[in-house]
């Protein structure tokens, strides 16, 4: 049957073709599959990736290893081939979870067992058998999703091996029948995949394990069922891949939310177990009340746990219940038997504080006696002080005294040599007055009328009525003179002016007064 036959829209066909766009003739719809595979295959890997999610407060340390059986079993088990799927048990690891050193060893025993292997043929030779079995797993590396369908490899999206305490989902897919398996179930995926799934855990699979390995697993299922099918679309490897491939970039969304709600359970899971076990190393009731209130605690906060969980949490609790109960009758036991020398020991403490209280009593009245010898002391020795300051302020306050007298002394001679002086200058100034030029009667008319005779503009409007205690000021050049006078205007002020009397470059004589 060439390819063009196998795309018709018919019977069943046409309800498991309804995901998908129809097209106008089986030769296009072959060419855009062909090309759509090849994209979404290379991508679907990553898109696959981005969805793996690991907490860091599970890390899988304890994982699992393959073993590779006998030549024997092999030989027995898997004589001509078969499903994939039935080397996980004959290794012990599901098949999507094996790494290149289980690659290793599997070619490993498919060369050293070659000659009771029912696929080997006497006229083969080493490089030839050797060739057959490289060719072997490396379809099945491409089979498993460890490399890509162009060879590339696929570790970075892979994910973490299981532990020993985890199912490895990838087999429950083989537990299924065929009529499980068709375009219209793989659509519904969120809705539970096929009857009788809900969409907690779509074809048996809780959502938050759908990683990369169990998408690969589905979708070699949906492809090995597809072929058994009568429906040609279905038996198409492309085509079903690409609905497989489809269906998981819009789980994405859906995956990474249930797998970090399930992060969210295990690591709650794992706080209220971790302190539920610590009471191992408990005897106390007190503890053990208290380590049964924090497990409480953590149980009431965070998400809800799953039935299982909460049975491993009653369980737990119930242990640690238990352990509270004999040690609270161990305590009761205890409590009883100490009862006698628990009645000595508090007789004895009474003495003691009976003595203690007495040794008090006579340590207080040292003490207050003491306290009296000291105060005693201490109020004659403020009493000495006393004496001493009242002596020393009374020799201050005369010291003060004979202070004061002396500076009033020196004051009043002072005064009598200042008034002695200013009497002996102001003769002095009176009589350089008479003698000054500038102080004659005729040169303060002269220049007062000389300054009254200038442009009054410069005065405001004001005239000098007088000039008195007139004085020579220095001259700075020969042909210049100024005087200092007291000047009275006519606005009824007085202040001091210098008028100065210059010559120009032509001879006259300038006057000049400051300040206006």
């Amino acid at each position: 049957m060439n390819r063009s036959s196998r795309y018709h829209a018919g019977g069943r066909q046409a309800a498991d073709l309804a995901l998908a766009s129809p097209v106008a003739s089986a030769a296009t719809r072959q060419a855009r599959m062909s090309s759509l595979v090849a994209t979404i295959i290379v991508g679907s890997a990553a898109l696959a990736g981005g969805i793996i999610e690991i907490n860091p407060a599970r890390a899988q340390t304890d994982t699992v290893a393959m073993t590779p059986p006998s030549c024997e079993t092999y030989q027995r088990e898997r004589p001509r081939g078969g499903p994939r799927e039935q080397l996980s048990q004959l290794f012990g690891l599901s098949i999507y979870r094996w790494e290149e050193a289980d690659y290793a060893r599997y070619r490993g025993l498919l060369l050293a067992c070659k000659r009771t292997l029912a696929d080997f043929r006497a006229d083969l030779t080493a490089p030839q058998w050797e060739t057959i079995v490289d060719n072997g797993v490396a379809d099945l590396k491409a089979y498993t999703g460890y490399v890509n369908r162009l060879g590339e490899p696929m570790a970075s999206q892979r994910g973490l091996r299981p532990r020993h305490d985890q199912p490895d989902p990838t087999f429950a897919f083989e537990a299924l029948s065929c009529d499980r398996f068709s375009q219209a179930s793989i659509g519904a995926w969120a809705r539970g995949g096929a009857p009788g799934y809900g969409p907690e855990a779509p074809f048996g699979v809780p959502v938050s394990a759908w990683a990369y390995e169990v998408w690969r697993a589905f979708e070699n299922r949906v492809i090995a069922c597809g072929r058994q099918s009568g429906s040609p679309a279905e038996a198409d490897a492309d085509w079903m891949r690409a609905v497989v491939v489809g269906a998981e970039g819009r789980a994405v969304g859906e995956i990474r939310q249930a797998r970090q709600e399930a992060n969210a359970r295990a690591t709650k899971l794992d706080g209220i177990l971790g302190r539920l076990a610590e009471t191992e190393q408990l005897s106390a009731a007190d503890d053990l009340v208290a380590a049964l209130q924090a497990a409480e605690a953590l149980a009431a906060a965070g998400p809800k746990l799953g039935p299982a969980d909460e049975a491993r949490v009653a369980a737990a609790r119930a242990r640690v219940t238990e352990r509270l109960r004999t040690a609270r009758g161990a305590e009761a036991q205890a409590w009883e038997r100490d009862r006698p020398a628990r009645e000595a020991r508090a007789r004895q403490q009474e003495e003691e504080l009976a003595g203690l209280q007495r040794q008090n009593r006579e340590r207080a009245a040292e003490a207050a006696a003491e306290r009296d010898r000291a105060t005693q002391i201490e109020a004659e020795r403020q009493a000495d002080t006393r004496a001493q300051a009242e002596r020393q302020a009374a020799e201050a306050e005369a010291q003060r005294q004979r202070d004061e007298a002396r500076r009033a002394a020196e004051r009043q001679a002072q005064e009598k040599a200042d008034a002695e002086t200013a009497a002996r200058l102001q003769r002095e100034d009176q009589a350089r007055l008479a003698t000054d030029p500038c102080n004659k009667i005729e040169m303060r008319r002269q220049l007062m009328g000389a300054v009254n005779a200038m442009d009054r503009v410069r005065f405001g409007g004001r005239k000098l009525l007088d000039l008195t205690d007139g004085r020579t000021l220095p001259v700075e050049p020969s042909s210049a003179r100024s005087c200092l006078f007291v000047a009275d205007w006519s606005s009824g002020q007085r202040a001091l002016v210098t008028i100065t009397v210059r010559k120009n470059s032509f001879g006259d004589d300038l006057i000049e007064v400051s300040p206006f």
